[in-house]
């Protein structure tokens, strides 16, 4: 029986010294393991820390481009007006303003005429024009005969201002 204590005591002490052996070899591992997670996660810092700064860069341009965005889609192409304006003016006539709302979708132009007949074309090329429709033209212009200063307006036709761009 001494011999079968002896042989468990050698098959005990080989199974402490596996346990052991194996206790040092993950122990190591667990400390290259640590490291290896304590250099990635120090670069991962390192890189989000870089990619922030272009993240942030990138949200600002985003933030312009979409209120430029805006901008463009309610820009609206006053120059047409503008010279439609121009070309239907008659030469004895003189626009001291003109203010073009295009929110409320309307416009009043103020000036001075030589005489009544250069308001009346004006009137009527006005009532012409593609941009402008109900021009209201009040009957105070109309009682001078010359030197008339005159106020009118009229609304505008917005889809074909837009249409121009």
């Amino acid at each position: 029986m001494g011999g079968l204590y002896r042989a468990l005591g050698k098959i005990g002490a080989i199974i402490l010294a596996a346990t052991v052996l194996s206790s040092v070899i993950l122990i190591s591992a667990k400390m290259i393991v640590k490291k290896y997670f304590d250099d990635v996660t120090a670069h991962t810092a390192l890189v989000t820390a870089k990619t922030q700064s272009y993240n942030d860069r990138v949200k600002k341009i985003n933030a312009a481009l979409s209120e430029t965005n805006k901008l463009q889609d309610a820009f609206n192409q006053w120059s047409f007006l503008v010279e439609d304006l121009s070309g239907i003016t008659p030469a004895g006539l003189t626009l001291s303003s003109v203010k073009a709302d295009g929110a409320a979708g309307t416009i009043a132009i103020r000036g001075k005429a030589g005489l009544r007949e250069d308001i009346l074309k004006f009137k009527d090329n006005l009532g012409r024009s593609q941009y402008i429709k109900d021009v209201d033209f009040p009957i105070r212009n109309m009682l001078e005969r010359e030197n008339i200063d005159f106020d009118l307006s009229g609304k505008l036709i917005m889809p074909i201002i837009m249409r121009k761009q």
